[in-house]
């Protein structure tokens, strides 16, 4: 995607999940399973970050709610390697290091789903140490949008498990122009789903999903035409004279 290289998606054997083909380095390609409800946007951010998005309450919470231990934590492995991988060939083609952004999207997130999932939070814990070991210095940004009120108490709970150098990458944002500052991602490549102008058209978003967020830019572009050729009036009176 842009300038992450070679990374091909298609559907896997297993209905809940993608397959995902990462080439372009020195070593063979290979497929690794990713949950369905996460996806590499297609282009990067302003400073060739590749953007991994994520959004498990939009897509499949029921599958979310009900898999093991073991799947979530092997899910959370390969997504760190596909990560890695695109951030690997990027910064071996800039000659710098690139790291990826996390854009974390908790639309259908609930109190009451969030406290019965409190297991998950030792699966994270886990990842997170592995991280630091296998994957140093791979996330810049974790951008979270469509927070529930409640993220403060979330925030309390993950900082249980994640260490203090994590929980300070981690931006709450309440608008799209917030996540895309945050992103570092110009306005018309932000997902228009997340309140961006950019109409992102992948399989793995469900197609009222994309259809809504498709409406969506387009209103907001015709408002934004209509205050940008608003007539702008003059404070002085129209009176010639007495």
């Amino acid at each position: 995607p842009g300038s992450g290289g070679a990374v091909s998606v298609c559907s896997g054997s297993d209905s809940g999940n993608v397959r995902v083909t990462v080439s372009g380095d020195s070593r063979p390609s290979q497929k690794l399973f990713l949950l369905h409800q996460v996806g590499m946007l297609p282009h990067a951010s302003t400073l060739d970050q590749p953007i991994q998005v994520v959004m498990p309450f939009q897509v499949d919470v029921g599958r979310f709610a009900k898999a093991s231990l073991e799947w979530h934590f092997e899910t959370g492995i390969a997504n760190r390697e596909v990560a890695f991988r695109l951030c690997d060939r990027i910064s071996r083609k800039r000659r710098k290091l690139i790291k990826v952004i996390l854009l974390q999207d908790l639309s259908g997130l609930t109190f009451s789903f969030a406290y019965s999932q409190y297991r998950l939070g030792s699966v994270q814990g886990k990842l997170s140490k592995i991280s630091s070991f296998v994957y140093p210095q791979m996330l810049a940004q974790v951008v979270i949008v469509n927070a529930p009120s409640f993220i403060n108490s979330i925030m309390r709970v993950a900082s249980n498990f994640l260490s203090q150098k994590v929980m300070d990458k981690f931006r709450v944002c309440t608008s799209a122009e917030q996540a895309c500052a945050a992103a570092n991602l110009p306005y018309d490549l932000f997902p228009s789903f997340l309140g961006g102008g950019y109409d992102w058209d992948a399989a793995w978003i469900p197609e009222k999903l994309r259809n809504s967020g498709r409406q969506q830019a387009q209103e907001r572009r015709i408002s934004r035409h209509s205050r940008e050729t608003e007539p702008i009036f003059g404070g002085g009176s129209s009176d010639v004279g007495s």
